[in-house]
């Protein structure tokens, strides 16, 4: 969280997509003053999320980062935290979650992690090891820079010593 501080613009409205119990939202409630919400498509995690909060004068909401229900532009800024390697989809998570930024998106994402599966104790087929579906690299992103208004930049977040982190 410490590193990704420093890309945040430092006022305005910030949407974290994914926002599961909050953790981040937290984070951000003591080290800025930003008017925060969240967004998960776990119920349950946004119950927890809003539990957790108090009374902090927080939006959080249950949806879907491939459908988000706000209008374009609707917030100055955009996090999305580790969580598009879990969208088959994510192409389109990712158009919704520049979409609906005004300002910046920072999408955080494994940089080439080798990806690995289990094996369903319940059914025998193979099931992607903590839910991680796509690992990405720059070149994954690229083709977002045709949409109208982005320009991209990428910011390792890790040291070398393990996998890094780009935020696009």
């Amino acid at each position: 969280f410490k590193k990704t501080l420093p890309h945040l613009l430092p006022e305005g409205s910030l949407l974290d997509v994914g926002c599961a119990e909050g953790y981040w939202l937290k984070f951000l409630r003591e080290q800025t003053h930003l008017q925060l919400s969240g967004v998960d498509i776990s119920g349950r995690k946004v119950a927890v999320a809003k539990n957790g909060m108090g009374n902090l004068d927080c939006g959080l909401a249950i949806a879907d980062a491939r459908a988000l229900p706000f209008k374009d532009g609707a917030f100055d800024q955009v996090t999305a935290m580790e969580i598009v390697e879990h969208i088959p989809d994510h192409a389109n998570a990712i158009r919704e979650i520049i979409r609906v930024a005004a300002k910046r998106a920072i999408i955080s994402v494994p940089y080439r992690e080798k990806l690995k599966n289990g094996v369903c104790e319940n059914c025998g087929t193979a099931v992607p090891f903590c839910g991680h579906v796509h690992s990405f690299s720059e070149e994954d992103f690229l083709g977002i820079e045709e949409m109208d208004g982005v320009s991209l930049s990428f910011h390792p977040l890790m040291s070398s010593f393990s996998p890094s982190e780009y935020v696009a």
